[in-house]
This record gives structure tokens, sequence and C-alpha cells, in this order.
């Protein structure tokens, strides 16, 4: 079973007959929103300094609820602001665990199910664009087998508000991707995608089943987003975009899309501010992200003196931090794993993987055959996490970052 204290049950307990106010209004609060309601919590609205909405309210709010009864507030923020939204919630008198709690107190596993083993494109980046030996054969999750893999995750995860639907092939290419949308919404869990869109014949029944987040990856305009997104056409990915916003007003669906930019040193200019307009024309979110290779290639070249694919180290002449920068970050940046939780990853064929980056080290031909808690075990003791930690590869493909101006040229740096 999760080892997380909290269950729903105990939560209600907590929250009582309280309102709940999420604080964070971006796609993680809306995880949070859709799934405490559909389990009958009482939630009001969002707090957010940023975003704006009818039920949106700024962080000053919190002081109007001086001597009155407080709201229960769920912080769904992005890890690096929680300790300052702690804060500002203990100045106002909010004690935690009585008061608030944050989404990491919650629950503690993000399940990853691939439910296509397929892409359309190879990207230089991606381990699907490079060769690698013993490459298991791709396919597509069937819709049994998703239902029998949903079940008992839900049954062995306490609080469950979400799951990716992807890892790493193009979801979209599953014809029965709008089926399991529907059915996992339905039980309350939200569904988070990621696509890059250059396959669309799927979109408008997927979007009719309304996923909550749709995550679309973009390297840049033009002949350099072809040159990243290998295979993949700028026009076509333009389109669809536009396709996108269709399908969302048509069916009047809820999903919230962003586009992740990913960052080179040849796309921070004409090319960011192109997509940057295009993302707001379409009212897409616009999230830079730093570009990186798969740590798999990393992984193997530091432990076992495997060469990095040349289209990797093409990749990697392109980027803002090479892989030699990656090396040198993630090991004078040791700590948690930032991935470790992001389990089970569960591919199209129901085995499971240790890491939800590497495609190798197989810990359970069959997730339906193994607990929760012995999978946990498998992957904390497998060679790829032992080793990956020994080497100090934890932090590897690391894309957090902020845009900064210097000597009048933007740039991003690693956060």
């Amino acid at each position: 079973m999760d080892k997380s204290n909290n269950t729903l049950a105990s939560l209600h307990a907590l929250v009582g007959t309280r309102d709940i106010l999420i604080y964070g209004a971006g796609p993680r609060g809306y995880i949070w929103y859709n799934y405490l309601r559909h389990h009958a919590f009482n939630v009001a609205g969002f707090i957010d300094r940023s975003k704006k909405g009818a039920n949106i309210h700024t962080p000053a709010f919190l002081e109007k609820l001086e001597g009155r009864d407080k709201p229960f507030i769920i912080i769904a923020a992005q890890a690096f602001y929680v300790s300052d939204i702690r804060k500002l919630l203990q100045r106002f008198g909010f004690e935690n665990e009585k008061d608030y709690l944050s989404g990491a107190q919650l629950y503690n596993r993000f399940p990853t199910i691939e439910v296509s083993g397929i892409c359309n494109l190879q990207c230089i980046s991606c381990n699907l664009g490079s060769p690698f030996p013993g490459r298991k054969k791709g396919g597509l999750m069937s819709m049994g087998l998703y239902r029998e893999i949903f079940a008992k995750l839900n049954a062995e995860i306490s609080i469950l508000p979400n799951l990716a639907l992807y890892c790493w092939g193009e979801p979209l290419i599953n014809p029965e991707l709008p089926d399991m949308i529907a059915f996992t919404q339905g039980n309350g869990v939200s569904v988070e995608l990621s696509t890059n869109l250059n396959y669309a014949s799927t979109l408008e029944s997927v979007i009719e089943a309304s996923p909550t987040f749709l995550k679309v990856s973009c390297s840049g305009a033009g002949d350099h987003y072809e040159k990243m997104h290998t295979g993949g056409t700028w026009s076509t990915f333009r389109d669809n975009l536009h396709n996108l916003r269709g399908c969302i007003d048509r069916a009047s669906a809820t999903t919230k899309v962003e586009i992740e930019y990913h960052v080179y040193k040849h796309n921070l200019g004409k090319d960011f501010d192109t997509v940057k307009v295009l993302a707001d024309e379409l009212g897409f979110l616009f999230n830079p992200i730093i570009a990186n290779v798969f740590p798999e290639s990393i992984y193997n070249y530091v432990v076992d003196g495997t060469p990095i694919p040349d289209k990797m180290q093409e990749a990697s002449r392109e980027m803002l931090y090479s892989i030699e920068d990656q090396i040198a970050y993630s090991q004078a940046h040791q700590g948690t794993c930032q991935f470790i939780n992001a389990f089970p990853t569960i591919r199209w064929d129901g085995s499971v993987l240790p890491c939800c980056n590497m495609e190798g080290g197989e810990i359970a031909p069959n997730y339906l055959d193994v607990s929760l808690d012995e999978l946990k075990k498998r992957q904390l003791a497998s060679d790829r996490c032992v080793k990956c930690i020994a080497h100090g590869l934890q932090r590897l493909c690391s894309t957090n970052g902020k845009i900064e101006i210097v000597n009048g040229m933007r740039t991003m740096v690693k956060l």
C-alpha cells in the first residue's frame, strides 16, 4: 500500500465542513480541483499571485480572513515556491496539518502509464531517435489492460489525483486513448498528456474526452523546430496548434494546454518570440524549459563507458548546457532524485521500469502480478537506481530555469 499517512477519509476528517482554497491556479491546482470536487470536498476557489479569474484570489486575500473561520488550504504550487507559501500561511495564522497541507504531504507516488510505445518522430535528443542495442519493440496498450492497471493503482495508492499517460511514445497514436481518458476522469483521476502534436488523427476525440492537462513540446520555429523535432514539420505543428484551439472551443473542454518550449542556443531570439506570441494568441501557457538529452545514454557513458550516440552529441552542441555540463551540474548538486517518486512507470505491455527516463532495467514483466510495495523495493535495489546515485547522476535532465537578459541578450539560467 501507499506510504502516505493521508487517505481520503483522513483528509475529510481534517477538513470537516470547511471550504478548501487551492494555492496555485496552474495545472497542478486544477488537478487538485477536479479530484477534490469528485470526492465531495467544498472547493471554493484558488489563491495565485499571477493568475486571474472569477474564483482566483490574490495572496492578500488571506489577510482578510483574520478573525474568521479559516478555509483549508491545499498547496498546489511548484516545489521551489512551497517554502515561501508555507511562511506566508503561517504569518496569517494557518497551521501545518491543521489548516493546510501541500500536495507532497497528501501523496508521494506519481504513476506513469505508457499507452503508446510508438512514436512518429525520431528526435535527436531522445532515446527513440538513436539506436540502442536490445531495445524492446514498441506497441499500443489495450483498453482492457489499461482498466486492470488502473484498478490496481487505485487500490494501492490512497490518494491518486492524476495519471501521466505517456512515456516514450506518442500517446495520440493510440486509437483507444479517448476511452482511456474518459474512463480515468470518470473515476475522479485527472489525465496528463504530452504530445509532439505532429499526429492529429485522434485529436478531436481526445479533446472531447477533456484531459485535464496537455503538454505540447516545441523546440523553436521553422528549420530550428524541424532539426530538433526530427521528422516533424513546423507547418504541421503550427496548424495543429490552431486545430487544438478549435477542438477545445467546439467541445467546451476545460483542458489546460502548456507549450513546453525547449530552450537551445539557437532559439532564444526570433523563434522564442514567434512561439510566445502564438501561445498567447491561442490562450495557451508558454513554459520555457532547459533542453537536455534523455539521460540513459549519459548514464551508460558514465557507468559503462559506452559512447554517446552521434545524434545526441549533435543535440548537445546546440544546448545551453552540454552533456558535460549536465554531468558536472548533477554531481555538484547531489540529493534526492527528482524522478524517484515518478513511479511506477508502466510500459505499454504492462512491464515495469525503475525510471521514467530510461528504457532499460525492467523490474517486473507484469505490473498486475507484483504488489506496489514489492515493486518499490525492486526499484531502489535495481542496478539503474543504485549506480545512478553512486555516480551522482540523479540530477540529470534538470529543466527548471529562468529567462534573464545578459549583455542585452536573452538567456536562461538553471534554478
